[in-house]
């Protein structure tokens, strides 16, 4: 499938939107390969409704078919080899001219471009966007959208250091939310490129691509049942609008909408509206991770008052299970978005208070705070947590700033006990530094009782 814009002469950068792993034959042999003759899917012609919307945002927008490479490739060793050698021979044709496309070489940038996948299709995405890649060898990858990506044949590690946006659907009932696992994986990776994560409450896996029946067994949280959740045109509408504004802010296009959020350094909260949530990791900027140095020091249990303070491993998340046992599991936030290690701050009384050295923190400077709030704590109503941050100067004054942290559920409104299930994320903030610091204190304000998880504390240097 190939989408080209209708206006103006060009150069443009192209999109490659790669398709998931579904079935490769129609009829009872769905999973032979090759197919019987006449019945191969097309799946690629699926997301046809996403190359078109790409081109009409300045792309020249290609789908190629992949069966082949989930047929004989599938999870094995090298994912994404068939892919990267079908995308390179697409490219090649667009930057030499061939003729049967009817694109004038003068029309396309094969220097400009854009992976967009879904599903396994993300995940190879991430692959394929590596500098060592097979691809990007010969046409450098500028930006990868990974779309409700599978990271059961990709190491979420190996995110490709390139900019990177993710999309993830609250009532996906086939990869649920792991492919968050991109996002958290970023906050301990080394990488110069920032990462943006869009949480689309409503979202299924397979509207994605309209060539996929409906999903069955949806997920039983807040939103997704019959009636709530978006249907397949109104997440393809969705997603058109979407996604192409992803796809130019990752590849430094100026973007409109949630693209424009998406990497907004400038923004004091993550962003909650129209069905969407955005937040980002801006790698851009030298930091300073600061949540690392206390828990390893045991910092956590040490400077703290009024505070049962436990360090969680990835994976693990909010303490008392019933109150002062099993700190840090809970089976119903198993469809939390991503995995981070986490410190679990539990309080019984307002004024609790946990303080910690900083490293030199100059005037100027951002803390960025990232903290998750339990929406199934019996404790917690449903009043935000409010927290007081303070700085503490040098000569023992005192910077302060207010902090809400809203409970960060998508789907309807529901009282703490009402619903087992909710796709959540930590809530980040950033907190411009009004006086040069040497350390933190943050104390909870309301409510009285309740658990917090620190996700992430990082100090920004203030810019020269």
């Amino acid at each position: 499938v190939m989408s080209f814009p209708d206006d103006g002469p060009g150069p443009f950068p192209v999109a490659v939107v790669l398709h998931g792993a579904h079935a490769f034959c129609s009829g009872p042999q769905a999973r032979q390969w090759p197919c019987p003759d006449g019945t191969e899917v097309p799946n690629h012609e699926g997301l046809a409704y996403l190359t078109d919307a790409l081109a009409r945002r300045g792309f020249v927008a290609i789908a190629p078919g992949l069966n082949a490479e989930y047929a004989l490739s599938g999870g094995g060793p090298a994912p994404g080899r068939i892919t990267a050698a079908v995308v390179e021979r697409d490219l090649m044709a667009l930057a030499t001219g061939q003729p049967s496309l009817g694109v004038p070489r003068s029309a396309v940038d094969t220097r400009r471009v854009v992976l967009v996948g879904h599903s396994r299709g993300g995940a190879i995405a991430s692959e394929l966007g590596r500098p060592d890649s097979a691809l990007s060898s010969r046409f450098p990858i500028g930006g990868v959208v990974l779309i409700a990506p599978s990271p059961d044949t990709v190491d979420p590690s190996r995110l490709a250091d390139v900019p990177a946006a993710i999309v993830i659907g609250t009532c996906d009932s086939d990869t649920g939310v792991s492919g968050g696992a991109f996002l958290t994986d970023a906050l301990t990776t080394s990488r110069r490129s920032p990462v943006g994560l869009v949480l689309m409450e409503g979202a299924t896996h397979n509207a994605v691509n309209d060539r996929l029946p409906a999903e069955e067994n949806l997920p039983g949280r807040p939103g997704c049942s019959d009636g709530q959740r978006l249907s397949a045109r109104a997440q393809q509408d969705r997603l058109a609008a979407t996604v192409p504004e992803l796809a130019r802010a990752v590849s430094g296009e100026t973007a409109v909408g949630v693209g424009a959020s998406v990497f907004d350094r400038q923004r004091a909260d993550d962003i909650v509206g129209d069905g969407l949530r955005v937040v980002h990791i801006d790698t851009s900027a030298e930091r300073t991770a600061l949540l690392p140095d206390l828990t390893a020091t045991g910092a956590g249990d040490r400077l703290s008052v009024g505070f049962a303070t436990t360090w969680c491993p990835a994976g693990r998340y909010s303490p008392y299970s019933r109150p002062g046992t099993d700190r840090c599991h809970r089976s119903e936030l198993d469809d939390l978005v991503g995995s981070p290690s986490s410190l679990a701050m539990a309080w019984d009384a307002p004024g609790a208070t946990f303080t910690t050295p900083v490293p030199l923190t100059a005037e100027g400077s951002t803390l960025v705070v990232r903290a998750f709030v339990d929406p199934f704590d019996v404790r917690i109503t449903t009043e935000p947590v409010m927290l007081q941050v303070n700085g503490i100067r040098p000569d023992g004054g005192i910077w302060a700033v207010a902090v809400t942290l809203p409970i960060p559920v998508l789907g309807a409104p529901f009282p703490p006990l009402g619903a087992r299930r909710g796709a959540v994320l930590w809530s980040e903030h950033r907190i411009v530094v009004g006086a040069t610091i040497i350390g933190l204190a943050v104390t909870v304000r309301s409510p009285a009782q309740g658990t917090i998880q620190l996700v992430g504390l990082e100090a920004v240097r203030a810019p020269a």
